[in-house]
């Protein structure tokens, strides 16, 4: 597809949508898959959205700070976005709060719209918290 004309320059070339199995860890490991985020890359720009329900985190550190996997490797520059948590073991963490994905990592944290903290392992109600959002951050 080209657009803007038919140069080199103009092509879009780079084009994907697929599926991510979304899982839930701590510093060290991850926790079985719990739901598929559907994603979309258009050049080194990638879409995420998902509905993740009954979250598992058996087997994980519970004061770590929760970590959630994304399909591609963060670029050099930092991403911010929103999440909307449902049922959260800290009841402080239920509800609307920051995504934050660091440059070069393959996760991304949730953070308290309050106070900037992270959210730990321990702040997830295992098999009950659920997650939905949609984020856009940029690849390497």
């Amino acid at each position: 597809v080209y657009l803007g004309g038919t140069g080199a320059a103009n092509k879009l070339d780079d084009y994907e949508e697929g599926f991510h199995s979304f899982q839930c860890g701590d510093s060290s490991s991850y926790a079985s898959a719990s739901d598929t985020v559907v994603y979309t890359k258009v050049g080194n720009v990638v879409t995420l959205t998902c509905r993740a329900t009954n979250i598992d985190t058996t087997g994980l550190t519970g004061t770590d700070q929760a970590r959630f996997t994304v399909p591609f490797v963060a670029g050099s520059e930092y991403s911010y976005g929103t999440v909307y948590v449902r049922s959260a073991g800290d009841a402080s963490f239920s509800g609307t709060h920051g995504i934050a994905i660091t440059n070069s990592f393959d996760y991304f944290v949730i953070t308290h719209v309050d106070n900037g903290a992270g959210m730990l392992v321990e702040d997830i109600a295992s098999g009950i918290t659920d997650l939905f959002f949609t984020f856009t951050y940029v690849v390497a």
